[in-house]
């Protein structure tokens, strides 16, 4: 995706180099399709796998999985308004951007929808009566872990 973006949207002059003040401004739309769509793919996957584990993903992954999908559905929409469906490789980026949003949205719900997983760490603190170096009773603490 960020080398469509990179062939597609940035001017000719830029790989040229001939690069101007206003092409900062195509600077900065690569950098945020690049990061949307990073973050996108990234939650995509992480919800994916909760979902095929058939576990309930943590909270940060929720709120990123959210997080990208509104982000990626309204710059996909935000391209549409901007520059319209005459220019198909713009075309190409607002589409991607909402089908990976929507992607998000429906694994961020579907494994937000799951059941939690079950036990996680128990430890659990024992008394002990152990012999000393010369054989005699001693008390002592023992940690075990049950479960990992």
């Amino acid at each position: 995706m960020a080398w469509l973006v990179l062939i597609v949207v940035l001017p000719n002059r830029a790989v040229c180099g001939d690069w101007k003040q206003e092409d900062t401004g195509m600077l900065a739309f690569v950098a945020l399709e690049v990061g949307l769509f990073s973050v996108g793919m990234g939650s995509a996957v992480a919800n994916g796998l909760a979902v095929h584990r058939n576990e309930s993903n943590s909270l940060a992954w929720t709120i990123t999985g959210y997080t990208a999908a509104a982000g990626n559905i309204g710059w996909g929409i935000s391209i549409l308004a901007l520059w319209g469906t005459t220019q198909k490789e713009r075309l190409a980026l607002a589409v991607g951007h909402i089908c990976l949003g929507v992607l998000d949205l429906g694994l961020t719900i579907w494994s937000s929808a799951l059941p939690e997983k079950e036990g996680g760490t128990e430890v659990k603190l024992s008394v002990l009566l152990i012999p000393d170096s010369e054989g005699q009773p001693a008390f002592g603490v023992g940690l075990n872990v049950v479960s990992w």
